[in-house]
């Protein structure tokens, strides 16, 4: 999905969600959850009708490109490894062997 269609609370949330996990250390944040619900909120609402990916694929595939849009251009997210090795753990690790459990 392209981070250009988003709208101004949504490329919020995308900044609180990213942050979090490029930054924290894992405490509960409410602002992290509010930020997931809203761009889960924003996936859903732009889902096509016959389209059958799981939320979860789509949300990773949201961040990374979220992620790969606003990097170049931001000091907040120009150290971004720990981001990245969050986004890889929860979404090529976590969330697919969860789904099995």
């Amino acid at each position: 999905m392209n981070p250009m269609e988003w709208n101004s609370n949504e490329k919020e949330a995308f900044e609180i969600v990213l942050g979090y996990l490029n930054f924290s250390s894992g405490d509960p944040a409410a602002k992290f959850l509010a930020g997931l619900n809203t761009i889960c909120a924003g996936l859903d609402a732009r889902k096509a009708k016959e389209d059958p990916t799981p939320m979860w694929c789509r949300l990773a595939a949201a961040l990374w490109d979220y992620l790969k849009w606003v990097q170049p251009n931001s000091e907040v997210f120009s150290q971004d490894t720990q981001v990245r090795q969050a986004l890889l753990f929860g979404f090529l690790y976590f969330f697919p062997h969860y789904r099995v459990w």
